[in-house]
């Protein structure tokens, strides 16, 4: 259950390197890719697959995932927003961690009951 933070190490230098070279077409595509895995993961750490690509409905959707971090509305409206933005790929960054840090004490508390 954690693709997202093993693909997000493989990728999060290389986006960073392309980040350097201040070429936003050059890094759209694969911060598309990265925000969609995340979308990807919340959802089915939730138990289910993303419902809809309808913002309002997988933005609804999100919010209620146990381990959603934080603002995740907000914040993840800025990435779809401004996906080749360098602040998208700091956000995208936090919102992993966090992510990583919710889903871990999820599963110990599951382990504890």
């Amino acid at each position: 259950m954690q693709f997202f933070h093993a693909y997000w190490k493989e990728r999060s230098e290389t986006l960073r390197v392309l980040f350097r070279q201040r070429d936003q077409a050059l890094v759209r595509k694969p911060m598309v890719r990265c925000i969609a895995a995340f979308i990807d993961q919340l959802c089915w750490s939730a138990g289910a697959p993303v419902a809809s690509l309808v913002h309002d409905d997988l933005i609804q959707q999100i919010k209620v995932a146990p381990c959603a971090p934080l603002n995740i509305d907000e914040r993840l409206g800025y990435l779809l927003r401004q996906p080749a933005r360098y602040l998208a790929f700091i956000q995208l960054d936090e919102l992993e961690q966090e992510f990583t840090k919710k889903r871990a004490a999820s599963m110990r508390r599951l382990k504890k009951d």
